[in-house]
């Protein structure tokens, strides 16, 4: 079963915010994706389809400062 993807953001430190995407099974053991220099959450889509899902966890990918939709 596909799930759909999930986006979102925190609050940090300064007022800025830090985005991320959820992929997977929403009860899945959490794991967070921290993409190389410069990258974003978008990432965690070069893996096949459906990665997260056959391995039960819950892939929380972020944005880093100044990419994607975090701020700097």
């Amino acid at each position: 079963m596909q799930h759909s993807r999930q986006d979102g953001s925190a609050g940090v430190s300064g007022g800025r915010s830090l985005a991320y995407r959820g992929y997977g099974p929403p009860d899945g053991q959490p794991v967070l994706f921290f993409p190389g220099t410069p990258g974003s959450a978008v990432e965690w889509s070069m893996w096949p389809s459906g990665s997260a899902e056959r391995s039960g966890i819950r892939v929380i990918a972020v944005d880093r400062p100044g990419l994607g939709c975090s701020d700097w």
